[in-house]
């Protein structure tokens, strides 16, 4: 009975082990608190985060790709913020409008709502909103090697604790959006309720339409 219970306990320790690791090195899961990503990420999205690439080196997220990372004067919290330029790119911020190596990426034909557009970048297709204030004019900043221009889908200067748009480190990269998993509405958006309340709408507040929708490319 003892060597049963021994070896039970090894499988589940080696289970742990195996669930922690995996956890670290491949796939994560993110919730998403504020509006910095809106439209592509909302209040209570829960996202699924590559991290094998980052965690094992520092390659260069793609243009367009949406990426965890960490501030180095902030290593202790998470931000998500699409890659709108890679080392030896060039980017320009006016009049709210986001410019990279000398093209605008607002498809003014297409617009979407009174405040959101839809951007192409190398061929990505995504969809970024304005609120004011408006984002400040950015002279033609180069990316240098080492470095990727991120920039948030709400443009806006105050979208989150974090700025809207900046170079940042490869290396503070932790790793890319994959999809969403899961969307909750949060309780916030809602009428007040008691907890009891919020148990039996729990189902009317899944998001569906957002339920395994892919995140940036």
């Amino acid at each position: 009975m003892l060597r049963i219970l021994k070896e039970y306990g090894l499988v589940v320790a080696l289970a742990g082990c195996a669930a922690l690791l995996f956890r670290f090195l491949v796939l994560e899961a993110y919730s998403i608190p504020g509006p910095a990503m809106k439209p592509t990420l909302i209040p209570g999205d829960h996202v699924l985060v590559l991290k094998t690439p980052f965690v094992l080196g520092s390659p260069v997220p793609e243009r367009g790709a949406v990426v965890l990372f960490s501030p180095p004067e902030d290593p202790d919290h998470h931000y998500l913020r699409r890659v709108v330029g890679v080392p030896g790119d060039q980017v320009e911020i006016s009049a709210g409008d986001l410019i990279v190596n000398g093209k605008r990426l607002k498809e003014v034909a297409a617009p979407l709502s009174v405040d959101c557009n839809r951007e192409v970048l190398e061929g990505v297709r995504f969809e970024a909103c304005h609120q004011p204030p408006e984002l400040a004019d950015l002279a033609p900043t180069p990316v240098p090697p080492g470095s990727v221009f991120l920039m948030a889908d709400l443009r806006t200067r105050v979208s989150s604790p974090f700025p809207a748009a900046g170079l940042v480190p490869v290396d503070s990269i932790r790793g890319r959006a994959l999809w969403i998993w899961l969307s909750v509405q949060p309780a916030s958006e809602l009428p007040s309720l008691t907890e009891e309340g919020l148990g039996t709408v729990l189902f009317s507040r899944l998001r569906f339409d957002r339920i395994f929708r892919k995140v940036g490319t």
